[in-house]
């Protein structure tokens, strides 16, 4: 069995939307850069060591420029992706 755990925004305090660079943390001062970056490790790590029996899903705007990252990201919703996927909506 797998669990869950679903995380909207968390990065808000360190990013706010009128900052938002399509996802880019280069607009953020040092220590909000750290702390986001930092915020987004700890994620993958726990879901890396509790692989394959957690899921984490977050929605944010964050967007770091690492292969860990980009490895980790399933949609995109700017580009398109979606959250529901649609034969789900067709059950």
């Amino acid at each position: 069995m797998q669990d869950s755990i679903i995380l909207d925004q968390p990065s808000q305090a360190h990013y706010p939307p009128e900052r938002d660079a399509n996802g880019d943390l280069s607009g953020l001062n040092d220590e909000d850069r750290t702390a986001v970056h930092r915020l987004f490790e700890l994620f993958y790590n726990f879901a890396r060591e509790l692989d394959p029996n957690m899921q984490v899903i977050v929605l944010d705007h964050v967007d770091i420029r690492e292969p860990w990252f980009a490895s980790a990201v399933v949609e995109r919703w700017r580009r398109g992706g979606i959250l529901v996927p649609q034969d789900w909506l067709e059950k």
